[in-house]
């Protein structure tokens, strides 16, 4: 697994549009980053950040939305890297817009996937950062090219906030979990799941809370952070890592903590 890095920036006037993957060592256990040219190719993502990527497997790699500091874009590009074995270098087979589409226009948003469908949710529309987006987006993965499949509200809009999919092992019920970031009532204290399965029958959203042992603790309020989910035999565990508190001002959170849930999938079932 080679991990890739595109866009950001430098400064609040200056995004980036580099692309750099973080090539392994297995000699002597290091890893050094390699700039991925793109300069023979002729069209290219435009510089920005708050953009999500996903790793579609076979090297594609999938960017969506994101700004700059004159717009926000509502475009999805496919990148397809190849990996030179002989110099450890990874290179740009092709690059191609796919799809321009009004509910993809949105920054500082997440994905998750579930087999060929990825989920978008949540984000900010327009450059003040002032217009939640209300909806979830699920769009589905054909060869190189995607199309929007579903589009269905969302009970809490928010941004900056990170999620996951979770599968029960037992019933195979779909939820999205959303954790943290920022609402239109500020910072976002409360953790929620968004039911897939049952979303799908009634073609509503239906938004349940987390416990509020939980909910309630302020661990939960932080933006920009990373959460990665592993599972021990009937039990799955998110860890919570890094993230800014109090819209952005007040802290950083060094700490780790972790969300343990039972295999029910029930909103009662969290742990901290």
């Amino acid at each position: 697994v080679i991990p890739i890095l595109f866009g950001g920036r430098q400064s609040p006037q200056k995004s980036l549009n580099d692309m750099w993957a973080l090539i392994p060592n297995s000699k002597n256990a290091s890893w050094s980053w390699q700039e991925i040219s793109q300069d023979e190719k002729k069209v290219w993502p435009q510089a920005r950040y708050r953009h999500a990527c996903k790793d579609l497997g076979q090297g594609r790699l999938l960017i969506l939305g994101g700004r700059d500091t004159s717009q926000v874009f509502e475009d999805a590009w496919i990148v397809k890297l190849g990996l030179v074995s002989s110099h450890s270098k990874v290179s740009v087979v092709s690059c191609t817009c796919v799809l321009k589409h009004n509910e993809l226009k949105r920054f500082s948003h997440t994905v998750v996937s579930e087999e060929s469908r990825i989920w978008i949710s949540g984000g900010y529309n327009d450059l003040n950062g002032q217009h939640f987006c209300k909806n979830i987006v699920g769009i589905e993965i054909k060869d190189d090219s995607i199309v929007v499949a579903d589009v269905k509200p969302s009970s809490v809009a928010r941004a900056s906030h990170v999620a996951a999919m979770i599968v029960g092992k037992k019933d195979m019920k779909k939820m999205i979990l959303e954790l943290g970031g920022c609402t239109e009532s500020h910072d976002e204290t409360f953790g929620s799941t968004i039911n897939l399965d049952e979303m799908s029958k009634t073609r509503r959203s239906h938004h349940v809370l987390v416990s509020d042992s939980v909910s309630k603790n302020s661990v939960l309020v932080r933006s920009c952070s990373v959460l990665l989910k592993c599972s021990e035999d009937e039990t799955l565990i998110l860890l919570c890592i890094g993230g800014g508190g109090l819209l952005f001002n007040s802290s950083v959170w060094s700490r780790c903590y972790a969300l343990r849930m039972s295999s029910a999938l029930s909103s009662s079932s969290w742990k901290l």
